[in-house]
């Protein structure tokens, strides 16, 4: 790790790493799906958002709150939310 460029290391953390803090810091204004798909978008993966969010809902359990505001949910929802699905 300690060889890598700052690029490759912002990949590394982007794809392989995932900090879940006491705070979720999620975004009250975005439903479950926007926040879901912010990694996607900060990726520039949009083509693949679609297979993302189909995949992520039913292994999160979050599939019936998917319109609903980050801030809407329950503490554990939320913290399931705030963990991208790999």
């Amino acid at each position: 790790m300690s060889r890598l460029s700052e690029v490759r290391l912002t990949e590394v953390r982007r794809e392989r790493i995932c900090f879940v803090f006491q705070a979720y810091n999620l975004l009250d204004s975005l439903t479950v799906e926007r926040t879901s798909r912010m990694p996607l978008r900060l990726a520039e993966r949009q083509g693949s958002t679609a297979r993302y969010c189909a995949r992520c809902s039913p292994r999160s359990g979050l599939g019936d709150t998917a319109s609903a505001a980050d801030c809407e949910l329950s503490g554990g929802q939320q913290q399931r939310v705030a963990m991208p699905a790999r």
